[in-house]
């Protein structure tokens, strides 16, 4: 019993020092959006610390929904970026007539994008 008390203390230990870890939400909230008291869209986005392996940066995700039950439009936005001065961008927009993509990525000096929806797609640099 003993034993198992000082485990657990020094994985404790160990764990602290560690620092955080990398899947904590760093910030996060929910936007309400009414009309004469009633709910007709929702916003929610999440503030994360980058992806193991990579060296640093951030992650922003978000989702909004009009409205908010049943929606008829659903937006989703991921952006990441890296200390190493790079990024990437992702919009998806959901509705009744079909589904559109937008991505980027890029560096300093350089961006690709690229669009996909409802029978077309392009790409530009």
């Amino acid at each position: 019993m003993k034993a198992l008390i000082l485990a657990s203390i020094w994985c404790g230990v160990c764990l602290a020092a560690a620092g955080p870890l990398r899947s904590q939400v760093t910030d996060q909230g929910v936007l309400v959006i009414r009309q004469g008291g009633r709910e007709i869209g929702r916003e929610e986005f999440r503030v994360t610390p980058g992806r193991p392996g990579r060296s640093g940066g951030d992650s922003i995700t978000a989702t909004a929904r009009y409205p908010a039950s049943h929606p008829a439009v659903e937006l989703h936005v991921a952006f990441e970026r890296s200390r190493q001065e790079t990024f990437g961008f992702q919009l998806e927009r959901r509705a009744p007539e079909g589904a559109q993509q937008l991505y980027a990525a890029g560096t300093k000096t350089r961006m690709t994008v690229r669009t996909v929806g409802l029978g077309t797609e392009a790409a530009k640099e």
